[in-house]
């Protein structure tokens, strides 16, 4: 409304509004999820009764599916792969409690690609741990599977896998090879192992740096910003895509713990990185990445040097596309 005088704690006041949904709102998505793949275990439960007790094949299976899509055109979930995946995961996890804890707290189709891509139960359930801690998205997650990730834990195959735990990274020793190996073959592209506390990029060599859901998984904030502000070039940008704390999930191993769950509070990945030196640029606390998560993007730069003379003018909005 033009000509309104609002109150000085309104924008304030709106603010706190707009977390308070956002967060309602990812709780709701968060629990419509669980309850699906509870249908989901359910129905699958009793197809797998009433194919040991009466014998029910294909046909009787396709028929289900056919009737259940007449009734409720509107539901997606109800083809004759989809009753097959709700049977293979009742197979998988008999007991309701172990669903409820595990199966429940991933996306239907993470435990889809899970159940084409593991048939050891105890490899099934180190991957659906490892993806409820980490966040995996289902590409990440099959590309660990088809890597043989479970098969490699615990060997320290790499200088990599040594320096970082694995709640660190989704990137592996594979997959940090094949990089090393793109860079020899492009010509202006240099691979760099990072450390703990340390970038390994040179002083002052970087125009822009971006970072997409790697923060919250930082053990050492103050040491890594540090590092990051000496890498970037007086008047760089730092571009951070990160999540707020999933409701219900507790901090990694070696995580600060006023992460309060997995992921990064917006209002604390500002701080410590202005405690670093960088000055906020622009705040995006609505990043369009996931349905279920509540994903913001910052933008940060290095100030210039007083004694710089000129200073390069940077379009920003190019870094705040979708």
């Amino acid at each position: 409304m033009t000509g309104l005088k609002l109150p000085n704690d309104y924008d304030a006041f709106l603010k706190g509004l707009k977390e308070r949904v956002r967060a309602a709102q990812l709780r709701a998505s968060l629990a419509v999820n669980r309850e699906l793949v509870m249908l989901y275990w359910g129905i699958g439960r009793d197809i797998l009764a009433r194919q040991k007790e009466h014998g029910w094949g294909a046909r009787i299976i396709d028929r289900l599916a056919a009737d259940l899509r007449q009734e409720f055109p509107e539901v997606t979930g109800f083809s004759p792969r989809n009753l097959k995946y709700m049977r293979a995961l009742a197979e998988s996890w008999p007991d309701e409690p172990i669903v409820q804890q595990l199966a429940a707290q991933i996306p239907w189709f993470h435990n889809c690609a899970i159940l084409d891509k593991v048939k050891n139960p105890s490899e099934r359930e180190w991957y659906i741990r490892q993806t409820i801690q980490n966040g995996w998205s289902r590409n990440v997650l099959v590309h660990q599977i088809e890597s043989g990730l479970y098969r490699r834990q615990g060997k320290a195959l790499t200088n990599f896998t040594r320096t970082l735990p694995a709640p660190q990274s989704e990137l592996d020793a594979k997959a940090l090879a094949h990089l090393e190996e793109l860079a020899v073959k492009v010509k202006n592209i240099a691979a760099r192992q990072a450390t703990e506390t340390e970038t390994n990029l040179p002083v002052e060599s970087c125009d822009s740096i971006f970072m997409r859901f790697v923060y919250h998984h930082i053990t050492k904030p103050t040491e890594t910003d540090a590092s990051l502000f000496r890498s970037l070039k007086p008047g760089g940008l730092l571009a951070v895509i990160d999540e707020e704390p999933r409701p219900g999930t507790t901090v990694a191993d070696g995580v600060p713990k006023n992460r309060n769950g997995h992921g990064v509070p917006m209002t604390v990945l500002i701080s410590e990185l202005n405690a670093a030196g960088f000055d906020t640029v622009i705040t995006c606390n609505d990043w369009p990445l996931h349905d279920v998560i509540q994903s913001y993007c910052i933008v940060f730069r290095k100030p210039y040097d007083e004694n710089q003379k000129r200073r390069t003018r940077v379009e920003l909005s190019c870094i705040l596309l979708p």
